[in-house]
């Protein structure tokens, strides 16, 4: 079945009520990985609502080798769509420049969680009191 493993950091302004108001930071990355396929993407987003959010996301290329699930923790394996844009709070077309969102780890990661998977209940035991600033790709943070 899929491996799907997303984190999200969110900076508000102010939050009542469980509410975010005014975003002013945001980070994420999702990965989506099918071992049937084996097929999948890794997106990321990274960025300001006033300034620019750039959009990355990697995925499998015709002849990368990728044979089962476990090779998305190899990012040699993937390939970037490219995306010019830049979101805003209004529009598509921000000015990026000095973005650049968030890339992928130059050597073996495990965020897709390809090769096996640990219950959230489990790994919020194994780490006690969560809490976290930013969301990385790099090769040793699950």
């Amino acid at each position: 079945g899929w491996s799907r493993h997303d984190r999200i950091y969110v900076e508000c302004d102010s939050v009542t009520g469980g509410a975010c108001s005014g975003i002013k930071n945001i980070s994420a990355a999702a990965s989506e990985v099918y071992a049937g396929g084996p097929n999948g993407r890794i997106s990321t987003m990274q960025g300001e609502l006033a300034s620019g959010i750039k959009a990355r996301q990697f995925s499998a290329s015709s002849g990368s080798g990728i044979t089962a699930a476990a090779d998305f923790n190899d990012p040699t394996k993937l390939s970037e769509t490219s995306n010019t844009k830049c979101y805003t709070a209004t529009s598509d077309s921000g000015d990026c420049s000095g973005v650049t969102g968030i890339a992928l780890p130059s050597g073996t990661f495990t965020f897709p969680l390809a090769s096996g998977h640990t219950s959230n209940p489990s790994w919020h035991t194994t780490l006690g009191n969560l809490s976290f600033t930013s969301v990385t790709m790099d090769a040793d943070i699950p």
